[in-house]
């Protein structure tokens, strides 16, 4: 686990990011029949029932495209970089 030493909470690597973590409790709690389940990490605890406290409001369709397209980018490391043209793909 980055930054956290050797101590580990749960088998995966949870979201740490506060605003990433806010728009995947957002998207899950805007979502009729899915359901929440928080992190066996209790150090991320406090700020899951902070997001699920708030009113959920999803991002425009240009921003999660947006975020897409960096996501792809954020990955380059393991799966190989995107193109341009599979970047505007999703316009």
């Amino acid at each position: 686990m980055a930054g956290h030493g050797s101590a580990k909470f749960s088998w995966y690597e949870p979201l740490r990011d506060r605003e990433a973590l806010r728009r995947a409790v957002f998207y899950v709690m805007s979502r009729p029949g899915l359901f929440l389940n928080t992190s066996s990490d209790t150090t991320i605890l406090r700020d899951i029932l902070e997001a699920a406290s708030e009113a959920a409001v999803l991002p425009a369709r240009a921003e999660m495209s947006r975020r897409r397209a960096l996501l792809r980018w954020s990955r380059c490391s393991f799966q190989g970089c995107p193109t341009e043209s599979s970047l505007g793909s999703d316009r």
